[in-house]
């Protein structure tokens, strides 16, 4: 009996590491605002984009850049949540749940968007992923979801090897704050509600 429990408890401690882990082991963890964010090249940032993604619904997403501010025409909120991930990522993958629990209790004020990276699983693996989490949000594998990623690599001034899942949040298109690897639920709650406050 204690046998087990030992090993239940590994286990449970094992879950803990991997979920507050992220998919690249050379950066920890970390939290960045606007204000950390170096002034990148005009040549490459101050220019207009247009994104066309499709989300597993088939819903049309239309990402707007505009002098580094960020519009999504279908979304009516006032707070953008992007998420970089990937199927194959387990921190990823933990982190499903928290962001869909998210969406449910800020509904009126967040729009989450998923963005599928580097991941090469085909499509009808990918929606049932989606439903066994029962994910309540837009997620795009779409070509065009790697040219918004260059984008927003380059913006944030990230690395080729930066670190996934990466959350970006925006405020009325304004870049409010991103970060690195998993993050848990509580601290993004926190983040959306200090976003929140700001007019």
């Amino acid at each position: 009996m204690r046998k087990g429990l030992l090993l239940k408890n590994i286990f449970l401690l094992a879950l803990i590491v991997l979920l507050f882990t992220s998919c690249n082991d050379e950066e920890a963890q970390s939290s960045v605002t606007l204000a950390d964010v170096a002034k990148t090249t005009e040549t490459n940032t101050s220019k207009n984009h247009t994104y066309l993604l499709s989300d597993f619904q088939n819903r049309d997403l239309n990402i707007r850049v505009e002098d580094k501010k960020l519009f999504v025409q279908e979304v009516k909120t006032s707070l953008v949540l992007i998420n970089l991930f990937a199927s194959w990522c387990i921190p990823c993958k933990g982190q499903l749940p928290y962001l869909k629990e998210l969406q449910k209790i800020h509904k009126d004020d967040l729009s989450i968007i998923g963005l599928l990276v580097n991941d090469s699983t085909k499509r009808e693996d990918i929606d049932t992923l989606l439903k066994r989490y029962h994910i309540n949000y837009s997620v795009s594998q779409t070509k065009a979801n790697d040219k918004l990623l260059k984008y927003l690599t380059t913006i944030l001034e990230l690395p080729q090897n930066y670190t996934i899942p990466l959350s970006i949040l925006y405020k009325d298109g304004k870049l409010f704050r991103y970060y690195e690897g998993a993050i848990p639920m509580e601290m993004l709650e926190i983040e959306i509600k200090n976003a929140q406050k700001i007019l």
